[in-house]
């Protein structure tokens, strides 16, 4: 019994061959385009970001008193030697304030700028460079949580490396006054949606009345992070808590 034979394969039409030449074109733009904008947005804004913290940065440190070489007495009974309080009321939104130094990591000093309660200017904050404040939280040194945030990729990737801090690390903030002295409590990976993890305590729940007191000193420094802590996705938070250990004054 004969089989019948199949028609040979027909050859691609000449206007199937200019459809798929101009769809092979299409994606090759969009894959340029889509690469373009994530090198702009991973490597261009942060060149441009770094460029302008370093210049709020040199400008800031021009307005630090000068201090003597030799390292002042530190204070670590905290009740008997309160530090000093540093006033922010002052300070216009972007304007730096102190520099964070984290010396295991050996990283450059982060400037800290004040942040603002408006969360679009807060965003266009957090992308000008620099750690940014929470005005809704405490000041360097003073009682409850002095709480920043960063950008860990692009803009700057000024929190980039804060994720390896381990616990035990310490991280020194310096002012206009004093050097404080936080030590790494805790890290975890959040929800952008748990904002408890600024509260003046973020390991005790909040009273019925939705408020809390509390007695320690407190830093939170909060940056992008993928669920199991990638520094590629920002669909989580990367927290690490610190509290004040220790303080020294600016010797003059």
């Amino acid at each position: 019994m004969r089989h019948a034979r199949r028609p040979p394969p027909k050859k691609p039409t000449v206007r199937r061959r200019q459809r798929l030449r101009w769809f092979s074109r299409v994606c090759f733009i969009l894959a340029a385009l889509a690469f373009g904008y994530w090198g702009w947005d991973t490597f261009g804004t942060t060149h441009l970001a770094r460029t302008q913290m370093a210049a709020d940065k040199a400008a800031f440190i021009q307005t630090l008193p000068p201090a003597n070489t030799a390292i002042g007495k530190p204070y670590s009974d905290l009740n008997r030697h309160p530090p000093p309080q540093v006033s922010l009321d002052h300070l216009a939104p972007g304007a730096g304030f102190a520099l964070l130094h984290a010396p295991t990591l050996g990283i450059e000093p982060i400037l800290i700028r004040q942040g603002t309660a408006d969360p679009t200017a807060l965003q266009a904050l957090v992308h000008s460079g620099g750690a940014i404040h929470y005005p809704s939280t405490q000041p360097p040194g003073a009682i409850g949580n002095f709480a920043l945030s960063a950008k860990r990729r692009g803009y700057g990737d000024t929190f980039r490396r804060i994720p390896d801090l381990n616990i035990g690390d310490t991280i020194l903030i310096e002012t206009a006054d004093a050097w404080y002295t936080y030590t790494i409590i805790a890290t975890q990976i959040v929800e952008p949606a748990e904002v408890w993890v600024i509260n003046p305590n973020p390991f005790t729940p909040l009273n019925p009345n939705g408020t809390q007191t509390t007695d320690r000193r407190l830093i939170t420094l909060q940056t992008s992070s993928g669920q199991t802590g990638s520094q590629w996705r920002a669909t989580h938070r990367h927290i690490t808590w610190g509290e004040l250990t220790s303080w020294t004054r600016r010797e003059r």
